[in-house]
């Protein structure tokens, strides 16, 4: 089985305010690394993401995308999306 993508209202309106090559490059990684993939923790640039429950957060140079795994349906929501310096800000 493999898993799906999915993205919170918020995270779409991130990605869209993304300049034009960032946006291109984080939908090309997420169609090249997450989009059916057999298991999403075993993407490459992934950890965990603590303060979350099922969080996981995935590296795009230095962008994040900030998701909850839900093992049940094998799907990623992306609940976030930005840049490292700030996409951890009000996390909790």
């Amino acid at each position: 089985m493999t898993c799906s993508i999915v993205f919170t209202k918020k995270a779409r309106k991130q990605i869209d305010k993304l300049d034009p090559k960032q946006k291109q490059i984080i939908k090309a990684w997420i169609r090249d690394n997450l989009q059916d993939c057999k298991n999403p923790r075993r993407v490459a640039n992934s950890d965990v993401l603590k303060g979350v429950a099922g969080g996981w957060r995935y590296r795009v140079g230095k962008y994040r995308l900030l998701t909850v795994i839900k093992d049940s349906e094998i799907t990623v929501e992306v609940f976030r999306v930005g840049h490292r310096k700030s996409v951890y800000e009000r996390l909790s």
